[in-house]
């Protein structure tokens, strides 16, 4: 019992101790009234603007790369187990049903691209290739093998590699 107690009491205090907070910067560009900061990134009302285009670390290449470097090999395609894919509904009976899928499915969607750094964190993003009133893209990143919701359009970007 002491054992326990000790243990607990020991995991506590390295909880406890190891936890920092990260610094807080402003934006100088950003009206004070319409700033909210976290962990270095501005964040705000109004729609989130992207950073640069970043390649995927979990992509095949990048993946297979890693993989003959580390284990001095010559592999020349490792098979992927996951694919980062976005989802267009065009109605909102589609956009429904891909919600109740991803609900289902334990998928988590969201209407940013994941491959690209944030700029700015707004309340939403606009794609600039859509219209007003069209459906957003929704992103994710799908387990292979997991039946994908039937009748929405989806577009394959990069197959993925995850590993524990």
């Amino acid at each position: 019992m002491k054992t326990k107690s000790f243990m607990a009491l020991v995991t506590l205090a390295t909880l406890l101790t190891s936890c920092q907070k990260d610094p807080i910067s402003v934006s100088p560009t950003m009206p004070e009234s319409e700033r909210i900061e976290t962990r270095g990134r501005t964040q705000g009302d109004g729609e989130t603007k992207l950073g640069d285009h970043w390649d995927l670390p979990y992509k095949i290449a990048n993946m297979t790369a890693a993989y003959n470097l580390m284990y001095n090999q010559n592999e020349t395609s490792l098979a992927p187990n996951y694919t980062y894919c976005r989802f267009k509904p065009s109605t909102a009976t589609e956009m429904v049903s891909l919600l109740d899928w991803a609900d289902v499915n334990d998928v988590e969607l969201t209407d940013t691209p994941i491959d690209y750094d944030i700029a700015y964190e707004g309340d939403h993003y606009s794609d600039p290739t859509l219209g007003p009133d069209e459906f957003r893209w929704e992103y994710t990143v799908v387990e292979d093998g997991r039946a994908l919701p039937a009748g929405i359009l989806v577009e394959i970007i990069d197959p993925l590699l995850i590993t524990p």
